[in-house]
């Protein structure tokens, strides 16, 4: 079977392929590397923020928090939400 493309750009393409795939794995296992829940503190330089900050995030925005026997902890997926609402 004939291809429209030449040998050239076939192998550009698989090699655009197997690049994006890479990416993507990587991605992956970044993120199954990384803690899900972090405690309050942890959370404030997840973010890049105060602790002050963070603590008003979550008394005036209402950021969920669970509280496990007095330990204070945020998913890092409702902080990452919370901080894309904001997006300009």
């Amino acid at each position: 079977m004939t291809s429209i493309f030449s040998v050239e750009t076939q192998q550009e393409m698989k090699n655009e392929i197997v690049e994006q795939i890479m990416k993507t794995v990587a991605v992956l296992v970044q993120d199954k590397n990384q803690k899900r829940y972090l405690r309050v503190s942890e959370c404030s330089e997840y973010a890049s923020v105060s602790l002050g900050t963070l603590k008003m995030w979550i008394e005036k925005y209402k950021l969920p928090v669970s509280c496990i026997e007095g330990v204070r902890i945020i998913d890092t997926r409702d902080l990452d939400d919370f901080i894309a609402k904001f997006k300009i």
